[in-house]
């Protein structure tokens, strides 16, 4: 059993007078986890939760060591079962409860969840010493901020994945549940996401729903400003030697050549979207797509193929480099290993 678990989870006395049955002043039953035959109470946060023992020992080690703990006398229950006071707040406790109680459905990789709730199973889960429900919701985690290139890239612009949706400024809690479970393959990326912020959010946080505020440590708020620098530097390097490259010997096309400037005065101006730290941003199908480059300006398919593996050269260097930029001490999967 963890130390810092137990001393979370205790055992009060209480009557009814004393601050008001379940259900009346001051707590309330949950309406979804309530069980009419359960035979334990959990209270966190007010709310009051039914539910059963046995269920929760065989999947948290540090429910089952506190049950296997004879208890006084004197113990608060309600209908016969002993009420524990959790210091979790409800909406936390429920996604948890769901994981254990609805036979694990609502967490089967057919569905997509909120990052909230992912977030939520992993840190309760690690707290109560569920390690196959916390695994299962950091491979969720893992499927947005993740250590392949190829697989951020396509959760960054989706704005999730198959198994997890996600916001910008939820990299913030991202990598306080990294530092949490000391999954250091989500750093990165992470890390990366949070430079992306505004810095009045790096430097003071996240408000949540639950009245608390999600903030990095000092140490990653240093983190972050100090990288902000060179990603933007980098983000004006790469720009500026994929549109001023030498074009393949082969190809003669003056079209082509005249193409190139037109790309390279269009976005080379230093005002705006350069200016920001975005360096892994996609260039192939911006210059694909977007309506000023008209799929490449018009170059030949030799000239578009040539651009396109020079922005995956660049994109793939600079993968490479985030964990130096950012000064951490983890290793990045090589894209030019599992290229497409």
């Amino acid at each position: 059993m963890e130390e810092s678990s137990s001393s979370e989870t205790r055992k009060r006395t209480r009557t009814e007078s004393e601050a008001g049955p379940i259900g009346e002043a001051g707590t309330k039953r949950d309406e979804e986890f309530w069980f009419k035959d359960g035979n334990v109470v959990l209270q966190a946060g007010g709310v009051a939760f039914r539910v059963y023992q046995g269920s929760l020992s065989l999947n948290s080690e540090v429910f089952a060591g506190l049950f296997s703990v004879p208890q006084p006398t004197l113990t608060d229950t309600f209908d016969g079962c002993p009420v524990i006071e959790l210091a979790d707040h409800p909406d936390d406790l429920r996604h948890l409860l769901r994981a254990v109680f609805v036979d694990q459905t609502f967490y089967r990789h057919n569905a997509q969840l909120p990052f909230v709730v992912v977030a939520s199973v992993v840190r309760l889960a690690h707290k109560y010493g569920m390690e196959h429900l916390r695994d299962d919701a950091l491979e969720r985690m893992k499927s947005c901020f993740s250590d392949d290139l190829h697989v951020w890239a396509k959760a960054e612009a989706s704005e999730g994945s198959a198994l997890m949706t996600y916001d910008y400024t939820d990299a913030i809690a991202a990598v306080n549940i990294a530092r949490l479970t000391e999954t250091q393959s989500m750093l990165p990326y992470a890390l990366y996401t949070c430079c992306q912020l505004d810095t009045e959010v790096i430097l003071n946080g996240v408000p949540q729903k639950n009245g608390t505020t999600e903030r990095l440590t000092q140490e990653d708020i240093l983190r972050c400003l100090n990288a902000r620098s060179t990603l933007v530097h980098d983000n004006i390097i790469f720009a500026y030697l994929l549109f001023t490259p030498t074009l393949p010997l082969a190809c003669a096309d003056q079209v082509c050549h005249a193409s190139l400037q037109c790309l390279a005065q269009a976005n080379l101006t230093f005002e705006g979207e350069l200016e920001d730290p975005t360096c892994l941003a996609d260039w192939i199908t911006w210059l694909a797509h977007n309506e000023q480059t008209r799929s490449y300006n018009n170059l030949c398919l030799n000239c578009q193929a040539y651009m396109q593996l020079k922005a995956r050269e660049l994109r793939s260097d600079i993968w490479l480099r985030l964990p130096h930029i950012l000064n951490l001490d983890v290793r990045v999967r090589d894209p030019s290993a599992e290229d497409p």
